[in-house]
């Protein structure tokens, strides 16, 4: 009974091991379907005996090595498809042979090579997601005897430009070349050409999807491909196209374009807002694009995602952008516009995500009306000119996880009400003028895992809520006016930790010993304040600590041995305290220290010799090498030991020395607190 079995399905069925050659001794199947399952090994040549095979499904398993050149036997095979595997090699030429052949789907494998000659029989074909080179065949004109109905190149190493053949694909449906390195305008010519022909028919007739990013593809877009009534989705994105999008938009049914990430230059086609029915994605950011945006582009009642963001449009926001109801994105940042948020906004009651970045907004307020968008996510506004208060209608807000207002003349205090963002994951609003204490209602936000209000103007008490934020990675609140307040000792419950920022706040009292039990705390920031006591013995347990840094503070006693357990150590700053006693000769085990700051202290004794393990310090990391990002330059410029102005009794050791790019002279007086009406600007990079 099992001789004459002639289908076999096990799809999703858990199988492990290989494919057993005994499966060809089965020559009456007719359908195998091993999809879905983990089985391992190669292809066995003895499947080639199941002459009678129509379809065999292998998809979604761990099967390595070539297609065996033996498949040339299976002259009935309809469908073949092996995606998602480790197959590897070249495609053999022999599926070429297979005469009946009409799907072919071999994507997300490691297949090697070009490209081959494929049956006149084949009208679906996917090769995507492998590592095949060289050119596109001319020949796949003729694949499927021009009846092709879908072809799939992309996220390959293809080269080339588009084979004008395509042209006789006139029953083309879909057409994906994403992510290659395909070059020519679109119609297939190479750029050098000085006089190209008109687009090929494929571009005109029955193409429904045309997916194309991610190449070196340039020239115009052709009036006639964006225009084509057929065409639905056109996606030409990251590319070097040139010139205007073609008003004969206005005349397709598209429902998606994208021709983000190119070059195309003039205004926004007034003519898009005729797809009022269609237009579900209109993506045309980091081009420059210029005028105003289109009115009539927001009358379109299916539109659900807008970017135009990195443009030079300018004009006023349109009211009517309340008319697209059906908005769940929009991204217009890094432009020129010139007038406020308009209140219309509030309409948008599907919205999801809103980035206005970078804009020139000028002397405009954040409208209250954002406070009805229920449904947002993502609330960018970012790097404007924004003042006036942060609305109270912002507790309304109770689906956003990331909140960012950072770098804008916002003022006032912060509202309680922000307690009703319960979902609040990211909360951005440094570089601002609030003033006030910060609200003890923030502590409720459980999902809280950025806190970042720096260089702002808020006064009272550190909160000893925030210390029920069990959730929290960065706490960053430098640079404000938190007078004659200590760092709370309920602050060590932050068990998850990374980062705590407090420079610059005018803290007083005493480092926590609760500190050692933030664990995962790699940054400890509280230079510039009125710091008193000892650092605590307790610091030894920050073994993931990459930097501490407590200089310009009025720190007594020694430093602590225990300072030598912080294996990971890569900057101490202790400068312009009051420490005395000798420098630990434990901090020989900090062998990735690269930033050493001790001046200005009371320093006794000796540099101990042990420290010559120190090889690191004043050091560049590799990753900065030839860079001049700011954290780079940093890291360059002040790569030094800096051990003066103490009493400390022999030289520097040589080979200390010999590690160091500059040991610090005389440093100067330190600079004094900011007055809370001015608050400082924030340097480079921030």
């Amino acid at each position: 009974v099992v001789d004459e079995c002639t289908h076999l399905e096990l799809e999703d069925s858990k199988l492990t091991g290989t494919i057993p050659t005994e499966l060809g001794e089965l020559d009456h199947l007719v359908e195998i379907n091993l999809s879905y399952n983990q089985l391992e090994g190669t292809l066995p040549t003895e499947l080639a005996n199941l002459v009678n095979l129509h379809t065999f499904f292998m998809g979604d398993n761990r099967l390595t090595g070539p297609i065996p050149e033996e498949v040339s036997a299976w002259v009935a095979l309809t469908q073949l498809e092996a995606y998602n595997n480790d197959l590897t090699g070249s495609l053999p030429s022999q599926l070429s042979t297979l005469p009946k052949l009409k799907y072919l789907r071999v994507s997300g494998n490691m297949f090697t090579g070009e490209v081959p000659e494929l049956g006149a029989s084949i009208i679906n074909l996917d090769l995507s997601d492998n590592a095949f080179t060289g050119s596109i065949p001319t020949q796949i004109g003729e694949m499927g005897g021009g009846k092709a109905k879908a072809i799939d190149l992309s996220h390959n190493f293809l080269t080339g430009v588009l084979p004008s053949e395509l042209g006789a694909q006139t029953r083309l449906v879909f057409l994906y070349v994403d992510y290659n390195e395909l070059e020519g305008t679109l119609t297939g010519v190479p750029p050098d050409c000085d006089d190209p022909p008109p687009p090929s028919a494929w571009l005109l007739t029955s193409l429904k999807e045309l997916s194309a990013e991610g190449n070196s593809l340039s020239g115009a877009i052709p009036e006639e491909l964006v225009g084509a009534s057929a065409l639905r989705l056109l996606n030409l994105a990251r590319n070097d196209l040139k010139g205007p999008i073609p008003t004969t938009v206005g005349e397709s049914s598209l429902e998606w374009l994208d021709v983000s990430g190119n070059e195309l230059t003039a205004c926004v086609p007034t003519e898009l807002g005729a797809l009022t029915h269609t237009l579900t994605r209109l993506l045309l950011s980091s081009n420059s694009l210029s005028c105003s945006l289109p009115a009539a582009l927001f009358q379109d009642a299916s539109l659900h995602a807008l970017s135009a963001a990195d443009n030079v449009l300018t004009g006023a926001l349109p009211s009517e952008m309340g008319l697209a109801t059906a908005l769940t994105f929009i991204s217009l940042s890094l432009n020129d516009f010139e007038s406020s948020l308009p209140t219309e906004v509030g309409n948008l009651k599907a919205l999801e995500k809103l980035f206005m970045d970078s804009l020139t907004l000028t002397s405009s307020s954040i409208p209250s009306e954002v406070g009805q968008l229920t449904a947002l996510r993502v609330l960018s506004l970012r790097y404007n000119n924004l003042e006036g208060t942060l609305p109270t209608e912002f507790g309304a807000l109770t689906a956003v996880v990331s909140l960012e207002i950072d770098h804008n003349s916002l003022s006032g205090s912060l509202p309680t009400t922000l307690a009703g963002m319960r979902d609040l994951v990211d909360f951005f609003w440094h570089v601002n003028v609030f003033e006030g204490p910060l609200p003890s209602e923030l502590g409720v936000l459980s999902n809280l895992q950025a806190l970042v209000g720096a260089y702002n103007s808020h006064t009272g008490q550190l909160p000893v809520e925030l210390a029920s934020l069990s959730e929290l990675v960065e706490l960053n609140l430098g640079v404000n006016y938190f007078l004659e307040t200590s760092i709370p000792t309920e602050f060590g419950a932050l068990t998850n930790l990374h980062d705590l920022y407090l420079n610059h706040t005018a803290l007083c009292g005493a480092i926590p010993t609760e500190m050692g039990e933030m664990e995962e705390l790699l940054t400890f920031r509280a230079m510039n304040n009125g710091l008193t006591g000892s650092i605590p013995t307790e610091v030894g347990k920050l073994t993931a600590m990459l930097d501490f840094e407590v200089r310009l503070n009025k720190l007594e006693g020694t430093l602590p041995t225990e300072i030598g357990d912080m294996h990971n150590l890569m900057t101490l700053l202790v400068d312009r305290n009051d420490l005395e006693g000798t420098l630990p000769t434990e901090m020989a085990a900090n062998t990735r220290l690269r930033r050493l700051y001790t001046y200005y202290n009371h320093l006794t004794g000796t540099i101990p010799s042990e420290w010559d393990s120190l090889t690191r310090l004043g050091s560049v990391p590799d990753d900065c090498r030839d860079q001049r990002d700011y954290e780079c330059h940093i890291t360059v410029s002040q790569a030094y030991v800096a051990v003066l102005r103490n009493r400390l009794q022999n030289p520097i050791p040589e080979t200390v020395l010999q590690q160091c790019t500059v040991v610090i002279p005389d440093p100067p007086a330190p600079p004094p607190l900011p007055p809370p009406s001015s608050p400082p600007s924030p340097p480079p990079g921030q």
